[in-house]
């Protein structure tokens, strides 16, 4: 692959993650609205031996059309070779160094003991239907590239062989050593394993037809470098998780429907750095049935390609950064997501979304892929099954053309900082929006900032929401109650949906104008003695009607302020445009009030 096409990457991961300053649910399972889950995703301790060479060995080396192995153990190594394919079983547990250069060659050894084949400088490419390395057994394989060497496998054996590919392996196959390996496959999988795939250490720069890494169980990157070209999935577990501790992949690949990691089961990304760029229709970054948890390294995935109707499916489908049938689980991970094709999604789940720490940082900038009246994608950030659950970290979401967060039941903040921008609704959930403490920025250009279908509650933290130009749209929209019973509030839009009077216990202010304010308009509160209590800066226009709903512990019964448009803002902390201190110029006065218990409306 071309390294030098990732220096964009690292660029856009910069100008993404500037927008943002074994026990688990399964699919389907509902919960309390009001109850923070501790739900959590145990990751497998996978122990893996260490690799230990013996000194013991066969040597293979391959000149040409020719094959020499030098067998010290002829009694428990017995060799066989057909012109440069050779053949070995063995029940002994020792080496088999592969040496030199054939463009008709292969090694196939079948062991009831581990098989170490230590690749040390061997050029091989096998094209007559059998896989450069094949290796049989029960044990362990373990593909040991030998520091300091270059090597590569190439096969093309014909594309209906049932043995193809570079390395086939019937039992746990594990990579180690600290060498590079290439690896290309013209028909099918670069590593096709019957078990497991242990990844330990090495370089290699993998170039596959399909797969670049597939597994009938597990894959496991614990280290080295992984650079995987051109292929379908670049890693694939067909019946168990993929987890990731270490180490460095780089993908990139214009397949239809790609994947970088497609688990059966979970997927557990805990420690390394993974980029990849993919240009495909319905391309997925991370696509898992069951769960996928974030727990630490950094991630950044790249989507270009736009929606396509499934014939398999029957339905649309479209890019995904990340696609978890259960449950997304953040805890530690820094995670960047650019989907810029038609539909496209950052992240969508068929449950719940859990953050309690690191970063997730989401663009979407494709339009509304429509392949019919009846069947279509829409360009969101965050679609969820059901819940979002956030008690830590830092989540943005940025959708040019759809909504932020869309939850199908309800969105809890407890802590942490969540900033969503869109065209749509900056957060929608179906049932409730919850915030009980952290910061919340919901900013619409051209919908509602937070639209709770079955009411919003606000007990704690901060919260900034702002709707677009569009009559009837505000920072609030609910059908249900909207309760604020604490915290610090602001709400600006066409039309708010105002606090109910018996439903709160902290004071709020709501001001409506039937006039134009232009981006940019100051707006400030402060009290009869002319100390700020708030400014804002409108981030848009607004035309023929407009709203602001303030509500903070500041706002005490009886005592008399004044809201002013214009004037200046000197020192003081913004937030969005949005500041709790500072010390304040006046300009033109709009209202004076003296505040009553509950809401006043002026």
């Amino acid at each position: 692959m071309n390294k030098p096409l990732y220096l964009p990457l690292a660029i856009l991961l910069l100008c993404v993650l500037a927008f943002a300053c074994q026990n688990e649910h399964h699919p389907g399972e509902g919960g309390d609205d009001n109850v923070i889950p501790t739900d959590t995703l145990v990751a497998p301790d996978d122990s893996q031996q260490t690799v230990v060479l013996d000194s013991s060995a066969v040597y293979v080396y391959y000149d040409g059309d020719s094959v020499r192995v030098a067998n010290a153990f002829p009694e428990e190594v017995r060799v066989v070779c057909e012109g440069c394919h050779v053949g070995i079983v063995s029940s002994m547990n020792i080496n088999y160094v592969l040496k030199g250069q054939s463009d008709n060659g292969s090694l196939t050894v079948s062991s009831d003991s581990d098989v170490y084949v230590v690749l040390d400088s061997v050029f091989l490419t096998s094209a007559a239907g059998l896989p450069p390395l094949r290796l049989k057994g029960t044990h362990r394989n373990i593909v040991y590239v030998n520091d300091d060497t270059n090597n590569v496998l190439t096969d093309n054996s014909p594309a209906d062989s049932e043995e193809k590919g570079c390395i086939r392996s019937d039992s746990t196959l594990v990579l180690a050593g600290k060498g590079h390996l290439t690896l290309v496959s013209a028909y099918t999988h670069a590593i096709s394993g019957k078990a497991s795939v242990l990844v330990q250490e090495g370089k290699y720069g993998i170039t596959a037809a399909k797969d670049g890494i597939h597994a009938a169980q597990a894959i496991v990157i614990s280290g080295g470098e992984l650079t995987i070209d051109g292929t379908d999935d670049a890693c694939q577990s067909e019946g168990s998780y993929i987890q990731m501790t270490g180490g460095s992949l780089m993908v990139e690949s214009a397949a239809e429907k790609a994947n970088v990691f497609d688990a059966a089961g979970n997927i557990y990304f805990q420690g390394g750095l993974a980029i990849a760029q993919l240009r495909g229709t319905a391309a997925k970054g991370l696509k898992s049935d069951a769960s996928v948890s974030l727990s630490g390294g950094s991630m950044l995935l790249s989507l270009e390609g736009g929606g396509m109707y499934d014939q398999t499916e029957m339905d649309v489908t479209a890019c995904i950064g990340i696609k978890a049938d259960g449950n997304l689980y953040v805890s530690g991970a820094d995670v960047g997501i650019l989907a810029s094709g038609a539909g496209g999604k950052g992240v969508k789940t068929g449950h719940s979304l859990y953050m309690q720490s690191g970063s997730l940082t989401i663009e979407t900038n494709g339009e509304k892929y429509v392949y019919s009246e009846t069947l279509a994608s829409a360009a969101k950030a965050v679609k969820t099954g059901a819940h979002v659950w956030m008690t830590g970290g830092v989540l943005s979401a940025g959708s040019a053309w759809s909504d932020g967060i869309d939850c199908d039941s309800s969105f809890h903040l407890s802590g942490g900082s969540c900033q969503a921008k869109a065209q749509g609704d900056a957060v929608a959930a179906v049932t409730t929006i919850v915030v009980s403490d952290g910061e919340l920025y919901a900013h619409s250009q051209a919908n509602d900032g937070l639209d709770g279908k079955g009411g919003i509650t606000i007990s704690g933290g901060k919260v900034l929401a702002v709707g677009g130009n569009v009559d009837k749209k505000g920072g609030f929209e609910t059908d249900g109650i909207l309760r604020i019973t604490g915290g610090t509030v602001l709400a600006v839009g066409n039309k708010n949906s105002k606090p109910t009077t018996y439903s709160n216990s902290q004071n709020a202010v709501s001001y409506a104008a039937t006039k134009d304010f232009a981006a940019g308009e100051l707006f400030c509160l402060a009290d009869a003695g002319g100390q700020l209590l708030m400014s804002y800066v409108l981030p848009q226009s607004y035309s023929v009607a407009f709203n602001l709903v303030y509500s903070a512990p500041s706002l005490v019964t009886g005592s008399a302020y004044s809201l002013f448009q214009g004037g200046s803002v000197a020192g003081g902390s913004q937030w969005n445009g949005w500041a709790l201190d500072g010390s304040y110029t006046a300009g033109t006065l709009l209202k004076s009030f003296t505040q009553t218990k509950g809401l006043v409306k002026m």
